[in-house]
């Protein structure tokens, strides 16, 4: 490469990695990534991520493991509704889900996953988080 890649190189080649299933690559992207960004959680999160989609149940653990011995912590959560004309976010942490009216965001997310079930789902990608 004629350049040095940064994090968010690494970031987005560990995430193509994921997509396309090379684990030899994801363990590469992974180890430089960890390795320029040791303190950002969602590296760890995203490098979880490719074991988990290749189920490798025993990586997931050791990235995990690592987590907590160099005490990095995994990112806050969050997702938005949107309920016109107001936007609600739900935040998920470790000690549960909070949020605006979450309530009514509750029943109108039964809805949706009800909507779901009769509809056809190809794929979902998960996405990074970046600081």
């Amino acid at each position: 490469m004629s350049i040095v890649p940064d994090v968010a190189v690494w970031r987005i080649f560990l995430s193509s990695c994921q997509i396309h299933g090379d684990l030899v690559l994801a363990k590469i992207a992974s180890d430089k990534l960890l390795e320029l960004d040791p303190t950002n959680g969602a590296n760890y999160v995203l490098s979880s991520n490719s074991y988990v989609s290749a189920e490798r149940s025993d990586n997931v653990m050791k990235v995990r493991e690592l987590m907590g011995k160099r005490d990095v912590q995994k990112p806050l959560g969050w997702s938005s509704m949107m309920k016109c004309p107001e936007t609600h976010n739900i935040f998920l942490n470790k000690t549960g889900i909070s949020g605006s009216k979450l309530n009514s965001i509750s029943a109108v997310w039964l809805k949706v996953l009800a909507a779901k079930k009769r509809l056809y789902v190809t794929s979902t990608l998960s996405c990074a988080v970046q600081s």
